[in-house]
């Protein structure tokens, strides 16, 4: 069993790693340069700076702010998102507070998909995760084959009540490993957040 909790943070120029060690006490700190072609590459010259073996570690967690840059400068790749079908525009309608209620100038920020990066997948699951309508296998396979043909380079999959039962989506991911690859960046919305509500969970 490790003895180390680590936190990171993958910066743009710098990953910095804190470790703090259970059985002294000590907590202790580094830099390593960040690496941006392989982000592990910096990370694992970090964590050797401080933690004798990565078996030593019991708890890592880390935020990366190379990531949310990416996100920021809207830099990533193309996504292709399967929704459920009748509520594929959920992630564009998003939430409606206006917290700024007399304010005409308001506008929506702007989502990081476009309505024709999003595909709707026939199959229902119910609010309880019972399956109402089986899930278009058939529909999965052609939206991979596009994902490849129309060079996307990640598949997000946010289904109606995943939270509740993952089945639907877990079929789908292995669908699109059949069709696309395992290197091929594929997220689904119960791994990434496991909560109630579509918008939340896809976004």
């Amino acid at each position: 069993m490790g003895t180390y909790r680590v936190s990171m943070d993958i910066g743009g120029t710098f990953t910095d790693v804190v470790a703090y060690e259970t059985e002294s006490g000590e907590i202790r700190a580094a830099k390593a340069s960040t690496t941006p072609g392989e982000l592990s590459v910096g990370v694992i010259a970090g964590l050797e700076a401080l933690v004798p073996g990565l078996g030593d570690i019991e708890f890592l967690v880390h935020g990366t702010t190379q990531g949310l840059n990416a996100f920021l400068e809207r830099r990533g790749v193309r996504v292709l998102l399967l929704a459920t079908a009748g509520i594929e525009d959920t992630y564009l309608i998003a939430r409606g507070p206006r917290r700024d209620l007399y304010n005409a100038q308001y506008r929506k920020p702007q989502p990081l998909l476009e309505r024709k990066d999003i595909v709707g997948i026939n199959g229902r699951l119910g609010s309880q995760g019972e399956e109402v309508r089986p899930l278009d296998e058939v529909a999965i396979r052609q939206a991979a084959r596009r994902a490849q043909q129309e060079g996307y380079g990640a598949v997000a999959v946010g289904f109606l009540f995943s939270y509740k039962n993952p089945d639907h989506e877990l079929r789908a991911a292995a669908i699109l490993r059949e069709e696309l690859g395992d290197d091929f960046t594929l997220s689904l919305s119960h791994q990434a957040a496991k909560e109630w509500r579509e918008y939340e969970r896809t976004s």
